[in-house]
């Protein structure tokens, strides 16, 4: 078993969502801390000595986390899909005026590799 840690920033993503997506989210956050290795929707995105950055994802949500010895660290949560705020408008990382969501995976490769 694995200990588990949440960073503030996906707390903080969290607490903004509906009551039951919250719970099964914090369902597959479970799963990690007992298996961070899960068979399905899983991709290693970089490795760093013994440290692993992953992605799972969990229908529409996008889970970042690291493995570090004995530590699973959720290091971000992100909605995958696109969700208009104001009309013309979304929150969608690829969208006009929004940076492209490869720049969120090496910002988290960097801080990764520190």
């Amino acid at each position: 078993m694995y200990n588990l840690k949440i960073e503030r920033k996906a707390i903080k993503f969290l607490e903004k969502l509906d009551i039951s997506v919250r719970r099964d989210i914090d369902k597959k956050i479970r799963v990690l801390e007992e298996n961070p290795f899960p068979k399905d929707k899983k991709h290693i995105l970089a490795s760093s000595g013994a440290s692993l950055l992953c992605e799972l994802s969990y229908q529409k949500w996008r889970l970042y986390y690291t493995i570090e010895n004995c530590f699973v660290v959720i290091e971000n949560i992100e909605y995958d899909g696109t969700v208009n705020i104001i009309e013309g408008y979304n929150n969608h990382k690829s969208g006009k005026g929004y940076p492209n969501q490869r720049k969120d995976i090496s910002r988290l490769k960097k801080i990764f590799r520190k």
